[in-house]
């Protein structure tokens, strides 16, 4: 019933008791209570009885102005101190009403909505935009209702676009701005590199991109993406020509003959040579994948790959084999990593494969151990032998320095073509046969090695190449026989004198490969006699100090010391003035005694130190050394794409998706 207070009412047997008002409202209540009779437990209708005095009061109709009185004419100070409490009371709730009519509506709280075109809204559709195009978002999100609450959210007053803005308006702005700026950038490069390839989205669409990469006259490197493009019509090497062709004419690109990087397919050899380009440079990771793939093809190492595939597979399929190998390996200790699966269209994908399971293997071997897994497997997604697991470990091991150098080469902020003769070379000594390799080392060996040996064999090509490495001061004396980098140097020298950017070589010109000792052509002009010259191992420590100590005081000069230091320079100058020739000869002659610096250093970093003490063999390492080794830039446009193009947004036009991974790889807003 209710709760019934200490006291009784009228009554020494507890035949009636007090009960409290639950339904009470009025402030009075406090000091009454409701009349209940125990014995029939009900409560007596219209009595009130004083909690003060424990009298009666009859109530007329529930209401309360009968107990007002008996409080006021017997308990007086307590009318008082109610009166009071019900004043404030009262004042409260005028006050409370007075501040609500005061109050705006949610309209008029927040004013009116932005104009489409204020400031304000501009900036938040152009955030929005830059949302969709940075995170690969597709422009359908701006309908969700999702996302138009959380918009509502932050700012009540912005009304978002539709879907259309974005795809016909906003996003296609973006996409000009940007390529203004672009443009901007590649009209100021002197030789601009390309890289290309070819891929299928999940809607089955075939698309083409093209990327450059330049110099920058800061010494940066630059790379841009700067199409995408739809290619229904077969991939052959007119076709791919022509598109890359359209491209340098659309993003007014001036090298004539601009070289290019891309795998080492046939079609792709057909288009650089319908385009010009000089050179083409197949991409050096794609020809390493291309000897490890031939290796992974013998039966041996493939038997090996196929069983530990069904291992992973069955992990893969089962969740519950899953749970358990997670649990094993937090159990034994080890990091919780998953087994990963060979995938053939990715490079390095089979030795991760391999690596990751040899990791893997106590955790993976106690899991197939376990009850509840042990009595689901079968006997082809057993445990590899201890053999095996050697062969494993073999395959893994010859196949690490490949993957190494893939990694390394698809880094976009180093020159790179200049890595590819001390690769080649690191390549060449890692795969050297060696009396302790197993027949699965030796056999993989033999087969990257065979491979490899077939690629980069055009003599202009390897005379480039030789050229690059010669300009990169990383390499520059450790890669190359004396007799090459002679050979080399000449070639440079021609190549200054002749002012063309190209060196024409005969048919039958010797070219010194990494590691081989070829006298200079008879057909070149003689070389000057440095015979008398000393060589950077015969100058003294005390020559180089004094040089730099004579050019460290004339830049530490000021004022009208350094103005008349100045023109002495210039008098002794313009007394001996040399010719090319000679200019070119006392720049290589420098160059030669420059230190080669650190293999951890950025080689832009140090021409862009050095480029005036060399301004001209500045000028072909700025030609050269723009050229990628890889055409990985391209190829990364592929995850972006998959990114874009799933098989929800299948319907996205082939334009859409140009300017979104277009704005997604060079925007800067």
């Amino acid at each position: 019933m209710a709760d019934i207070l200490e006291k009784d009412a009228n009554n020494n047997n507890n035949e009636f008791k007090i009960v409290k008002n639950k339904k009470a409202k009025s402030d009075i209540w406090q000091h009454f209570g409701l009349k209940l009779n125990t014995k029939i437990n009900q409560l007596v209708d219209n009595v009130a009885v004083c909690i003060h005095c424990n009298l009666d009061v009859k109530m007329s109709g529930g209401g309360t102005s009968n107990l007002r009185t008996h409080i006021d004419r017997r308990h007086p100070n307590l009318s008082r101190a109610t009166k009071s409490s019900t004043s404030k009371a009262t004042d409260e709730e005028d006050e409370t009403k007075h501040v609500a009519k005061k109050q705006k509506t949610l309209d008029g709280m927040i004013g009116s909505k932005y104009l489409f075109n204020s400031d304000r809204a501009m900036c938040i559709t152009r955030s929005i935009g830059k949302y969709i195009i940075d995170d690969i978002r597709p422009v359908s999100v701006v309908e969700g209702t999702g996302f138009k609450k959380m918009i509502m959210t932050l700012d009540p007053r912005y009304t978002i676009p539709g879907q259309t803005y974005f795809s016909q308006t906003l996003i296609p702005n973006m996409y000009q701005e940007t390529a203004v700026r672009v443009k901007s950038s590649l009209s100021n490069a002197k030789t601009v590199a390309l890289t290309t390839d070819g891929w299928t989205s999940r809607a089955h669409m075939s698309y083409i991109t093209v990327t450059s990469a330049h110099i920058t006259p800061e010494w940066k490197l630059e790379n841009f993406v700067l199409q995408t493009r739809s290619m229904p019509e077969s991939h052959t090497g007119l076709n791919i020509a022509n598109v890359v062709r359209d491209a340098k004419s659309e993003w007014c690109i001036t090298t004539p003959t601009p070289p290019l990087v891309s795998d080492n397919a046939a079609n792709m050899t057909v288009g650089a040579r319908e385009l010009g380009s000089q050179p083409h440079i197949g991409c050096f990771p794609h020809t390493l994948n291309l000897g490890a793939q031939k290796a992974l093809k013998m039966t041996s190492v493939s038997r090996i790959l196929g069983r530990v595939q069904k291992l992973v597979g069955y992990f893969h399929r089962s969740t519950t084999a899953a749970a358990v190998l997670s649990a094993k390996t937090n159990l034994l200790g080890m990091k919780n990593l998953k087994l990963t699966c060979d995938v053939p269209t990715r490079w390095n994908s089979a030795a991760d494969m391999l690596e990751r399971y040899l990791k893997l293997q106590p955790a993976v071997y106690a899991t197939l151990l376990s009850p509840e897994i042990s009595r689901h497997i079968d006997h082809e997604t057993s445990m590899l032998n201890e053999a095996d697991t050697k062969l494993a470990e073999d395959i893994v091991k010859c196949l690490y320095l490949l993957k190494a150098i893939t990694e390394a080469v698809c880094t976009e902020s180093m020159p790179t073509v200049s890595a590819n003769i001390p690769l080649i070379q690191k390549v060449q000594q890692n795969m050297a046969l060696i009396g302790t390799d197993s027949p699965m080392s030796r056999s993989i060996k033999e087969a990257v090695l065979s491979d490899l040996n077939t690629r980069y064999t055009s003599e202009e090509l390897q005379n480039f190449l030789s050229e690059c490495t010669l300009l990169d001061p990383r390499f520059k004396t450790t890669y190359l026989t004396p007799e090459a980098m002679e050979n080399t140097y000449h070639r440079l020298a021609l190549l200054l004198q002749s002012g063309d950017g190209k060196v024409h070589v005969q048919a039958d010109t010797q070219v010194p490969t990494p590691g081989q000792h070829i006298p200079p052509h008879p057909v070149l002009p003689e070389r000057p006699n440095t015979s008398q010259s000393p060589s950077p191992t015969e100058t003294s420590d005390e020559e180089n100090a004094a040089k730099c100590q004579r050019s460290s005081d004339f830049s530490k000069k000021v004022g009208l010391a350094a103005i008349f230091d100045f023109e002495n320079v210039e008098e002794a100058t313009a007394a001996k003035p040399m010719s090319l020739q000679e200019k070119i000869e006392e720049e290589i002659k420098q160059y030669k005694l420059m230190n080669q610096i650190s293999i951890e250093s950025n080689a832009l970093d140090w021409w862009k130190k050095n480029c005036i003490q060399f301004p001209l063999l500045a000028s072909v390492a700025k030609q050269r050394l723009c050229i990628p080794a890889t055409s990985v830039p391209a190829e990364r446009v592929f995850s972006s794409a998959g990114d874009i193009v799933t098989a929800q947004r299948a319907s996205l036009a082939p334009e859409l998706v140009d300017m979104l991974l277009f704005c997604k790889k060079n925007c800067d807003l």
